[in-house]
């Protein structure tokens, strides 16, 4: 796969939004919000952690900031890991996962893994392939994988 400038520019700011606000994973769970659970596959190493985001804007999706995105993070263990976001409100929602494994807070593109809600594999990530409706509590599972994969 070759990658070009703005697929780089776009998987960096996709990065930057996973990364950035770790505090928010921390925000309790609103009464009338849901519980998104993400089986996350492939994972390749127990080094790090994973970090996920689910953005409701699509405009802003692949951007560097989303307003009023849900963030969790969760240590990584090689194989498969649970992530899970507390007090969802419904809505459509694009799902980003980074592997951050050396814990900088940045992803390296190049060498760090990173998944897409329905196991979308475009890059630059879209909105529409990448997004999950969620009604209610939802359960679903998506796979890692690095540049060239």
């Amino acid at each position: 796969m070759r990658i070009g400038r703005s697929t780089c520019f776009a998987l960096a700011a996709i990065a930057a939004s996973v990364l950035a606000p770790v505090a928010a994973a921390q925000t309790p769970p609103t009464a009338d919000g849901v519980k998104v659970t993400v089986t996350v596959k492939n994972v390749g190493s127990s080094a790090g952690t994973l970090r996920g985001m689910l953005c409701p804007d699509p405009q802003v999706f692949a951007s560097t900031d989303c307003p009023g995105a849900f963030h969790t993070t969760a240590p990584a263990v090689a194989g498969a890991v649970e992530l899970t976001f507390s007090g969802v409100k419904p809505g459509t929602y694009g799902l980003a996962i980074s592997h951050d494994e050396d814990n900088d807070g940045r992803l390296s593109v190049v060498s760090e893994a990173f998944a897409f809600g329905n196991n979308a594999r475009e890059l630059p990530p879209r909105f529409e392939t990448s997004a999950l409706k969620v009604t209610g509590d939802l359960k679903t599972e998506t796979t890692m994988f690095k540049l060239g994969q």
